[in-house]
């Protein structure tokens, strides 16, 4: 997410379809006809009305929202499992500021509300990158017009959460661009439920790499599973080593050598070397479980730090 300082009567320009904006929508000044109403978000997606892009990145449903008054709201945090408040600033016709970010209005109604997430440069929206749209239902059209009259709210809004037929569509052939050509690292698929590696000999230990306090860094949360990151330690090994690299894992928990991280002289040399420390240690030594997306494992980049240490 970007993070923004929401200014006060900061005026955002669209260029040309601005005025289109403002023909369609007079605005609203505030929130106050929707104040304290509980708004659960069905349905994230890019403009492309799909949820997943090309490479694996997936936006999820998570919101819950409330307008606490006309001029703030209270968000969800699953990190600290409260409400967190936030002030809104109303920019001009259906734009506002809140929650660190700008967004458009899309619609706006007692049962629904539609967001579009907006992208700045400077004082201008940035249009190809503001092509995040966020749908909400509020509760009381969940319980009462949704699924069975004996459902749980949280049973509901779940399956109001599932991948559409869209989605998996794009799934099914971004996972099938990837498994045709699993020793090109232009179409593995990254994923949630990304390459898990474990270690099956007292020899060698593995360890996923975390970033440590993600919200002083300016990495997304997303760069754990589109980069997944793993420590590999071999004690003993036949000498001391360090080798910094990627490895495509396939479909069948295979790995590929991918791109090898030394001066470009040394390139050549070291694949050689590392290929071999892939196929005596690390393909008889670890358990590979290929990456999957809506159930289907598919090729997916992985990037690994091996060290050997040669017994005293």
């Amino acid at each position: 997410m970007v993070v923004l300082v929401p200014v006060f009567g900061l005026v955002l320009s669209c260029g040309s379809d601005q005025k289109e904006d403002d023909k369609e929508k007079t605005g609203v000044e505030s929130f106050q006809p929707f104040v304290g109403i509980d708004y659960y978000e069905v349905r994230r997606t890019f403009d492309t009305g799909v949820s997943y892009d090309s490479l694996g990145f997936v936006q999820l449903p998570e919101w819950h929202l409330r307008f606490a008054k006309q001029d703030s709201i209270l968000i969800y945090s699953p990190f600290e499992d409260r409400m967190v408040g936030y002030n809104v600033y109303h920019d001009h016709a259906m734009y506002f500021h809140f929650a660190r970010d700008s967004w458009r209005v899309v619609d706006l109604h007692q049962d629904s509300i539609t967001l579009q997430r907006l992208s700045l440069n400077g004082l201008r929206v940035n249009k190809a990158k503001s092509n995040v749209y966020m749908k909400f239902y509020s509760e009381r059209y969940i319980r009462e017009e949704l699924g069975s009259a004996n459902e749980s709210l949280e049973s509901k809004v779940a399956k109001l959460r599932l991948p559409t037929r869209q989605d998996t569509a794009f799934v099914h052939s971004q996972v099938a661009l990837a498994n045709r050509n699993p020793a090109n690292l232009d179409s593995t698929f990254a994923s949630l439920n990304y390459a898990k590696i474990e270690s099956r000999n007292p020899a060698v230990k593995v360890h996923k790499r975390k970033i440590e306090h993600i919200e002083l860094t300016e990495k997304s949360p997303a760069y754990e599973y589109l980069y997944p990151e793993y420590v590999i330690t071999i004690d003993p090994a036949y000498r001391n080593f360090s080798h910094d690299f990627s490895v495509i894992v396939d479909e069948h928990g295979r790995m590929h050598l991918g791109k090898v991280f030394v001066l470009e002289e040394f390139v050549e040399a070291r694949r050689k070397v590392i290929q071999g420390v892939i196929d005596v240690y690390l393909h008889n030594w670890l358990d590979i479980q290929p990456a999957s997306t809506l159930g289907m494992p598919h090729a997916s980049t992985v990037y690994l730090y091996v060290k050997g240490r040669a017994s005293e």
